[in-house]
């Protein structure tokens, strides 16, 4: 037998902003929230999946002394 998956569309985005001392990155993973399904043995077994993950965000702030 075969698991089919439905496919999906998933948008990953980031921006950054680099000042005299300061660095943000703003960084999205999903950003369409889309409910995907990964193989969870490198893609040659497809009885196992994954559900991967909505929306996440990740904030990264850096300076400089």
């Amino acid at each position: 037998m075969t698991l089919t998956l439905p496919s999906a569309t998933v948008i990953n985005s980031g921006v950054s902003w680099d000042g005299q001392k300061w660095h943000l990155r703003l960084n999205v993973f999903n950003a369409g929230d889309a409910k995907y399904f990964r193989p969870r043995n490198r893609d040659f077994d497809p009885e196992r999946v994954s559900a991967m993950p909505g929306r996440r965000w990740e904030l990264t702030v850096k300076t400089d002394l």
